[in-house]
């Protein structure tokens, strides 16, 4: 079983426990760093996913920061699937020490 090279952005962020607790091993990292890239990958592919909206909608396409969280806000939800929406909403819960007990 080959780890990282052609894996696309789909592939991981399913990725189950045992692939990513392999892929830890053999890269030598922490769960918690193989999760925090696996997090970044999902974050960008939604914002990739907000971009295209906007541009196929003729919206202004943000130049900043501060432009892509406003993006964020106001199209977010538009391209982003219920599973999406409801791990986000988990894990601003557990950011602000509200999560699931």
């Amino acid at each position: 079983e080959q780890l990282g090279g052609e894996t696309s952005a789909a592939e991981a962020i399913n990725m189950d426990r045992k692939s990513k607790l392999k892929l830890a091993i053999s890269c030598k990292k922490s769960i918690e760093d193989v999760n925090s890239v696996i997090s970044d990958i999902q974050n960008m592919e939604i914002m990739h996913r907000i971009l295209r909206y906007r541009k196929e909608n003729g919206t202004q396409l943000p130049t900043d920061q501060e432009g892509l969280k406003l993006a964020m806000m106001q199209d977010g939800t538009k391209v982003m699937t219920e599973k999406e929406k409801a791990a986000m909403k988990e894990a601003y819960m557990k950011q602000q020490g509200g999560g699931r007990r």
